[in-house]
């Protein structure tokens, strides 16, 4: 029964350090596949940083465009009412000469005035247009760069997308491994129960075979104490009949019976 405990006390260190290796490992793959959540939700964090981006940029582009429209609109529009720029200034510098040495009517005067106005309107149109040029050149140098810009957090935004499903799957096969590992761990916990459960069982039932064994030493030590009783009593007996006989007798008697004798006043001692 000894040996069997033994065996079994080996048994549940073995089941314990196993079990133990195992948890250890379910720990260690569990927080790797956390590490990969947390690489994951980082990039889905900067995914959606990226959205809220490509909304501004894509808002904003849409806004300079309908700008640029409405300036190339501004511009085709003044084109058609222009004319050569050199030839509209020529002419008011004749009118205006024109108005400075001829004699004329005040009529004729205000016609002249009128044209030199309109040839000026023409002028600003001109200036007006290269304004609108310039700020047209700018405006889709800017465009060009929203784009570029698009363009970017359009790449970034896919990159990022990639590596978030790399780490989801990394998480996702850690996770499968560290389940597989906690099966394995709750399998050798269950054994290292089961095993526990017997060494219990065992040192009960030697507890049990050791009480039945003292009882039983009891038994025969009651059972011998009653015989040695009995021997005793009938050696005394044998003692006293043979002391009494050799006295009556007159023989010679040895100390024990003499003793006997005196103890059962047969003698008596002055």
């Amino acid at each position: 029964m000894s040996e069997q405990r033994k065996l079994l006390t080996e048994e549940l260190k073995a089941l314990a350090g196993k079990r133990d290796r195992l948890n250890s490992e379910h720990r260690q793959v569990k927080n790797e596949a956390i590490a990969f959540k947390n690489l994951r939700d980082e990039c889905n964090a900067r995914v959606r940083n990226l959205k809220d981006d490509l909304k501004t940029l894509q808002t904003l582009l849409r806004e300079m465009c309908l700008n640029a429209d409405v300036l190339r609109k501004r511009a085709s529009l003044l084109k058609n009412q222009l004319q050569n720029e050199s030839m509209a200034f020529k002419k008011i510098q004749e009118l205006e000469w024109k108005i400075q040495t001829a004699s004329m009517s005040l009529e004729e005067e205000k016609r002249i005035v009128h044209q030199i106005q309109t040839f000026e309107k023409r002028l600003d149109a001109h200036r007006e247009v290269g304004s609108i040029n310039e700020k047209l050149e700018a405006l889709e140098a800017e465009i060009a760069n929203i784009k570029d810009r698009i363009s970017q957090v359009c790449e970034e935004r896919c990159r990022l997308s990639e590596e978030s499903g790399e780490h989801h799957q990394k998480m996702l096969e850690k996770f499968e491994q560290a389940a597989k590992v906690k099966v394995s761990a709750d399998q050798m916990h269950a054994e290292f129960c089961e095993c526990r459960e017997r060494i219990i069982n065992t040192e009960q039932r030697c507890s049990e075979i050791l009480k039945q064994i003292n009882e039983v030493e009891g038994d025969l030590n009651k059972a011998l104490l009653r015989d040695n009783v009995s021997k005793v009593k009938k050696a005394n007996k044998d003692l006293a009949e043979s002391a009494k006989m050799k006295l009556e007798k007159k023989k010679r008697m040895t100390i024990d019976e003499l003793k006997t004798l005196i103890k059962r006043g047969l003698i008596q001692i002055d």
